[in-house]
């Protein structure tokens, strides 16, 4: 029996790099932050570096002593 598959939308990476390699988009509120990220199919979380994060506005939390 032959299936078909149909796709909302073909997303083109660059197959010449190491994984797969995807522009992204952040968003909080009003605010946004676009950058290349690394697509792992297989992973439990997704993570980003800090920068991203104070991009968007976000603060570490407070160390107690």
């Amino acid at each position: 029996m032959e299936q078909h598959l149909t796709f909302e939308r073909l997303i083109q990476y660059d197959p010449s790099q190491a994984g797969i390699t995807l522009e992204i988009s952040l968003n909080l509120s009003a605010a946004s932050v676009k950058f290349p990220a690394k697509v792992d199919t297989g992973a439990s979380y997704c993570i980003f570096e800090r920068r991203h994060g104070e991009a968007l506005g976000l603060r570490s939390p407070v160390k107690i002593s």
